[in-house]
């Protein structure tokens, strides 16, 4: 491994581990290593049928993430992109994170979301707009908080957020919602 390629790596690994909190009922595993990390999301072998060709990073461009959320990409940096063996996949840009997750139904999506209400310092609300159904995750803690949707649309799960200043997490919401309903549009 290169020196330059090490910067990647961790911060392929936040990334992981901000999704990973934001799909808690999704993840059976998770490995990391210092060279690399793999989120694994139990799906169906039978729901993955033509599933084929969605990737997280498709869901959003860069230009509607800065345009909504006013971030800008000053190191030119392109989106960290990620694969799953289930199908699933996840994607990084300039702290936004998304992860596309195939094979759910709507109880498995009540389920994930009851599982990330129960985490600590963790609330879940509903959202209505967004996809076929959808709820806000927030995870606080004393200096920042994780802010992001979770929706699906048919069979797919979508989870989408960013970690921000404890002070700015009501100020997010309407953006990430924003990015959500782009997000939705293009999985019809």
């Amino acid at each position: 491994m290169r020196i330059g390629d090490m910067g990647n790596t961790q911060r392929h690994m936040e990334s992981s581990m901000r999704i990973l909190t934001l799909c808690l009922g999704t993840v059976v595993a998770l490995q990391l290593s210092a060279a690399a990390s793999v989120v694994v999301a139990h799906v169906p072998a039978s729901a993955l049928k033509g599933q084929a060709g969605i990737h997280a990073c498709s869901l959003v461009t860069e230009a509607e993430i800065q345009r909504v959320t006013g971030t800008t990409n000053r190191m030119n940096t392109p989106p960290s992109r990620g694969d799953a063996p289930s199908g699933g996949s996840q994607c990084n840009y300039v702290g936004l994170d998304i992860a596309l997750t195939p094979g759910v139904n709507a109880q498995n999506f009540e389920s994930n979301r009851k599982s990330a209400a129960q985490q600590r310092n963790t609330t879940t609300e509903p959202l209505a707009g967004v996809g076929d159904e959808a709820y806000y995750y927030v995870r606080t803690r004393s200096s920042s908080g994780n802010v992001g949707v979770v929706f699906r649309v048919g069979t797919y799960q979508v989870a989408l957020g960013d970690s921000v200043p404890s002070d700015s997490v009501e100020k997010f919401k309407p953006k990430v919602v924003e990015l959500a309903r782009i997000a939705a549009a293009r999985l019809r």
